[in-house]
């Protein structure tokens, strides 16, 4: 078994990387924990066997957007045996609120772009169903209003 320390670099804190880590600490079964600094980096400690820390970490690459990873160090540490699961260490109230909000509006964000292309997709289309009207139309083709709606 191994003990890391990890700083990780970047967009990191508001946009559910916490989250993240502890669904692939408990997907690895991985002990250890999460936090947030205050100069806007977080810290982790994980602890397991070697296989299944570097497959936590190389998993890290595929964290999702809006979390942006520049930088990850890395220090090996002595084994706490009190780390029996992997847990987020909470910060005050006001900045896990604050936390909480900034993850919903990114996701809302995702959100509403998905939605946006799913209109023009849709606006398209009827553009194409109208050019195919007006086309049979000047064509002279003869259909019951019906099909047009």
């Amino acid at each position: 078994m191994i003990s890391l320390k990890l700083r990780v670099r970047g967009r990191v804190q508001r946009v559910g990387f916490r989250r993240f880590c502890l669904d692939l600490a408990q997907e690895f079964g991985i002990s250890g924990l999460i936090r947030n600094l205050a100069d806007g980096s977080v810290e982790l400690i994980i602890q397991g066997d070697s296989e299944k820390i570097e497959r936590f970490l190389s998993s890290l690459n595929r964290a999702p957007k809006p979390i942006v990873i520049r930088e990850i160090s890395k220090e090996e540490i002595e084994v706490d045996p009190s780390l029996k699961y992997f847990r987020i260490e909470y910060g005050p109230l006001e900045e896990e609120l604050q936390e909480g909000f900034g993850a919903m509006q990114s996701g809302r964000v995702q959100g509403l772009q998905g939605g946006i292309q799913g209109v023009q997709g849709r606006v398209q289309g009827l553009q194409g169903g109208i050019q195919g009207v007006f086309r049979r139309y000047k064509e002279g083709v003869q259909f019951p209003l019906e099909e047009v709606w």
